[in-house]
């Protein structure tokens, strides 16, 4: 993966010349470190991929914690172009999470696994010289669920996971995510694989509801970005709607924002990709 100046990354995010589909980069910004495949808890095989700016620095770096979608090996890359604009322009540490494979873990695991990452980030922020005060989540799909359970996430209750931190996450971004696990197994077209992401063909109310951040929605609850396709055949645009009202009705602050002709995968590849790290931008670093 060759390395060029951030204005000519920027212009390949652009004209949608980073990659073929939404796997390998072309190029990450020069400066950029990469570490793979890192092992952040060996107890549970826990692993992340790290995207940093080499250039050395005194100050506190803004954190960001990338959650692929689905349970493929690796998807966590999906998330490459948006941690090296990122990393480069503001100096953000970018941890890729390798999310597990529901068909082998059971839900809640992604997500205490990702709470252990959070707790790790926190112990060991003198290593990249992370501020623990910014730490972001972004979350595609399942990954956008896990992010609004963590924005929901307080400091003084650990739920089943036994680690919370001593910080709370500053802001979630949730990109196309099944906020109601019962409403998208009942509405959606491919209700099988959103089963499957819970680690069981019959989950039961409870697990549903468990893994719903439409039912942890409350006033404490960190900031939250929900980006969305109209045209979304697995995560119907209702459940969005219906998480912005939950969010209203509760005084969370907000955005959202909605592509009225795309579906699945949007914030990926193609012409929206650099739409999507522009309201990312904007919400994160501009308000």
């Amino acid at each position: 993966m060759k390395k060029v100046e951030l204005q000519s990354f920027i212009e390949s995010l652009k004209s949608c010349q980073i990659r073929d589909d939404m796997f390998e980069c072309y190029c990450l910004p020069e400066n950029t470190t990469v570490v793979k495949q890192f092992n952040y808890c060996k107890e549970t095989m826990d692993y992340v991929d790290i995207i940093y700016n080499s250039a050395e620095t005194d100050e506190r770096r803004p954190a960001f914690i990338f959650l692929s979608g689905y349970s493929c090996d690796n998807h966590h890359i999906q998330f490459y172009p948006h941690a090296g604009y990122f990393s480069a322009k503001y100096n953000a540490v970018c941890y890729m999470m390798h999310y597990k494979n529901m068909n082998m873990f059971t839900y809640p695991e992604p997500f205490n696994s990702t709470m252990r990452l959070k707790k790790w980030i926190i112990d060991n922020a003198d290593l990249h010289n992370v501020d623990n005060d910014r730490i972001y989540v972004v979350g595609g799909y399942v990954g956008g669920s896990v992010a609004a359970m963590l924005a929901s996430e307080r400091t003084d209750t650990t739920g089943d996971s036994g680690v919370g931190g001593s910080h709370e996450i500053a802001a979630a971004v949730c990109l196309g995510a099944p906020f109601d696990y019962e409403a998208c197994i009942e509405e959606g077209e491919k209700a099988e694989r959103l089963r499957a992401l819970l680690g069981t063909d019959s989950p039961g109310e409870h697990m549903l509801k468990e893994a719903s951040p439409i039912f942890n929605v409350h006033q404490d609850m960190s900031r939250v970005l929900v980006l969305s396709g109209k045209k979304d055949k697995l995560v119907p645009y209702a459940v969005t709607e219906n998480m912005v009202e939950e969010l209203q009705d509760k005084g969370v602050q907000f955005q959202v924002k909605t592509w009225e002709n795309s579906g699945h995968g949007w914030f990926n590849y193609g012409p929206e990709l650099f739409e999507v790290i522009e309201n990312i931008e904007e919400f994160i670093f501009e308000q």
